[in-house]
């Protein structure tokens, strides 16, 4: 009879056990759930002037801007941490966003950097390192 281990629940075969797909293909189910659920569900963040972007409500921040954004708020950072925000423009289009000073090396989202047409989406990731105070980018913003 297989038996369960500690981590991740994963079901260990027996010794000389043969058809393992079925076994390996859940255990690798499992693993995935198990990385996966962290994450948690994206943050849905509503359009103001000032959004909030509550970072103990998990990595992925999502904001269907409806009017420029001038003083996004952005709180509870935790050190090391990767948070990834998708700043998507409604069907108008042509709003602002422009990341906190704490957020070094951060895209703009405007009409004169042409990433603030209708429907536009724009994903940057960070991360935090508290010994600066400060988010540090992944990469460049990108624009879809």
């Amino acid at each position: 009879m297989p038996t369960l281990t500690t981590n991740f629940s994963l079901t260990k075969p027996d010794h000389g056990q043969t058809g393992w797909d079925a076994l390996l293909n859940a255990n690798l189910d499992t693993i995935d759930t198990g990385l996966a659920s962290p994450m948690g569900a994206p943050n849905v963040v509503t359009s103001t002037s000032t959004p909030l972007f509550d970072l103990s409500k998990g990595h992925v921040h999502i904001l269907t801007m409806t009017m420029t954004a001038s003083a996004p708020i952005v709180q509870n950072p935790k050190d090391g941490q990767v948070y990834k925000f998708i700043i998507k423009q409604d069907g108008v289009g042509n709003w602002s966003f422009t990341f906190p000073s704490s957020f070094k090396g951060a895209g703009v989202i405007s009409t004169a950097q042409g990433n603030a047409a209708a429907n536009k989406i724009n994903i940057q990731v960070f991360t935090w390192y508290n010994a600066d105070s400060a988010f540090y980018p992944w990469g460049p913003m990108i624009t879809i």
